[in-house]
């Protein structure tokens, strides 16, 4: 007896639920608000900065990307022991700083102690905390943030940073994890959001998002995209809003052929060749 009224109450709860995430969101449909990579132009986005020249992640790699050019870079975020948001890409430290141990072990003050490593050996370059990554690039780049610790706080701290670097504008976040974006969008509509691994066979979540929560944009890898998805995001009119890791000299122009228009690219100097024909 108190099992099956449980088990009512479960289901009674979970339907509640679901009807105030679909009222809250402001039910189905779709959601065509235009995003800053909406411009019909081809963008190469750099992948780590030149992570094949420079440490990765790096002051140095992204005042590259500038002189070259780029529009458009990609990073990854990650949190330390005091609630840090850094720069930064492995949960571990032992590649990038030569240091056995993880990120969230340490503090931010001491990651000043090491360097960032490129191809095993120490650079002159820091980690750089995310408040200070978005006052320098903000107004260089529109900045793909790869989210990699999706906790409520880690969402609430994203927030707070865009809006006191006034860089909502400016910024893509983006995580695999749909109630984190969710819930960054209930909290701030205006924040740009990307769903990864919005992989071939994953279509059918596009029309189980409520439209106020709906991600801008939806990454993968490009080998995990096929025709089908290709042909359902132009019947859906969101191929424009496509990005695509994995994208190196061998395979860029089947992108292009593609149409999709947003790469994030393992940049080395097989790319220049495209790059100049595409970016000016």
């Amino acid at each position: 007896m108190i099992l099956k009224y449980l088990i009512r109450a479960s289901l009674f709860l979970l339907v509640v639920i679901v009807l105030f995430i679909i009222i809250t969101g402001g039910g189905f449909g779709n959601n065509r608000s235009p995003g800053p990579l909406e411009n019909n132009k081809i963008t190469f986005i750099a992948h780590r900065g030149l992570y094949n020249y420079y440490a990765e992640n790096s002051y140095e790699g992204y005042e590259h990307c500038e002189e070259m050019g780029f529009a458009s870079i990609e990073t990854d975020i990650r949190v330390t022991k005091d609630k840090q948001l850094v720069v930064f890409h492995d949960d571990s430290t032992s590649r990038l700083l030569g240091k056995e141990s993880l990120l969230d072990q340490i503090n931010f003050s001491d990651l000043a102690n090491y360097n960032l490593h490129f191809q095993g050996k120490a650079t002159q370059n820091k980690v750089m905390r995310l408040d200070f990554f978005l006052e320098n690039y903000k107004d260089k780049f529109i900045i793909y943030l790869d989210n990699k610790v999706n906790k409520r706080w880690v969402a609430d701290s994203l927030i707070i940073h865009m809006k006191n670097n006034e860089a909502q504008n400016k910024v893509l976040v983006a995580s695999s994890n749909l109630l984190f974006l969710s819930y960054i969008k209930y909290k701030n509509k205006d924040i740009y959001t990307v769903l990864e691994g919005f992989d071939a066979g994953k279509e059918w979540i596009y029309h189980l998002i409520p439209k106020n929560f709906k991600p801008d944009y939806f990454s993968s890898f490009m080998s995990k995209v096929d025709d089908d998805q290709i042909a359902f995001m132009k019947n859906n009119r969101i191929l424009n809003r496509k990005i695509v890791y994995g994208v190196d000299s061998s395979n860029v122009q089947a992108v292009l052929r593609s149409g999709i228009q947003h790469m994030i690219i393992d940049f080395d100097s097989s790319f220049t060749k495209v790059l100049h024909e595409n970016m000016h």
